[in-house]
């Protein structure tokens, strides 16, 4: 009966020290506090204060490395930066904002690596975007007043294609990065061109929800053709409109985009 007491003991004793809170010493005025750290490694959440307790930063750790989201606040506790990162590597959106807790700024990381919109913002108000491609050429640029983009240049269609292999079947690759503006909405859509009538079949509304697609689609016979499509619709106020199209051939890529 002793011996039993004895391991239930130690199971709880054990249980409490890895659920309490720790404290560590980094500087005069930093300290960080989480459930599961030590002078070397870092598990689980972990905040950050100042001398005067109050909270300037928190996170999350995986073996020592960020995993999760990582928020910075201001001394009045107003959040000023959001960041989401996986296996030590930024992967996401990523925000800036003021004193006032109003968004100043977004980015986007895929693993590290910065691609996609960056925006900016002034007074409250929507200034400027921009879209990289992973060689950090821009793709797409708009300037922004009180009615929306009073002027943009590039191209809204940027697309890469390959012929693969798979499983025994001729397949095509296609990276296709998605660009949507702030006020601005863009339809992108896969669809086949039947070569002898030239007629047009969509077969695909392509997610809005991501900075780019890499995928694979079933090779089509000679008769046939892929083609992509983005149907531009700018902000209300001025309602315009505009159509981008280009076909997707079964060979060699002649399109590159910095994929």
């Amino acid at each position: 009966m002793k011996k039993y007491f004895l391991i239930i003991l130690t199971i709880i004793i054990v249980s409490s020290c890895k659920n309490s809170t720790k404290t560590i010493k980094l500087n005069d005025n930093l300290f960080a506090k989480g459930k599961n750290i030590s002078d070397s490694i870092f598990n689980g959440e972990v905040k950050y204060y100042d001398s005067m307790d109050r909270l300037l930063y928190k996170t999350n750790f995986i073996n020592n490395k960020l995993d999760g989201s990582s928020i910075l606040y201001n001394s009045k506790g107003t959040v000023i930066d959001s960041i989401f990162y996986v296996n030590g590597f930024a992967n996401g959106f990523h925000y800036q904002f003021d004193d006032e807790g109003n968004l100043t700024y977004l980015d986007y990381s895929y693993f590290g690596l910065g691609v996609g919109p960056k925006v900016y913002y002034m007074n409250k108000q929507l200034k400027n975007f921009t879209f990289s491609n992973f060689d950090n050429q821009v793709l797409f640029a708009a300037e922004y007043d009180d009615k929306g983009i009073n002027e943009h240049s590039g191209y809204p269609l940027n697309f890469n294609y390959y012929s693969a292999n798979l499983d025994g079947g001729k397949k095509i690759g296609l990276k296709l990065y998605l660009i949507e503006p702030p006020l601005v909405y863009i339809k992108y859509h896969l669809g086949i061109i039947n070569l002898r009538d030239n007629s047009k079949k969509e077969i695909s509304i392509l997610n809005r929800n991501k900075v780019f697609i890499d995928t694979l689609i079933p090779s089509l016979d000679k008769d046939h053709e892929y083609y992509l499509q983005a149907d531009y619709i700018d902000s209300i106020s001025r309602n315009d409109k505009e159509y981008y199209f280009q076909k997707i051939k079964d060979s060699l890529p002649t399109h590159l985009t910095g994929f």
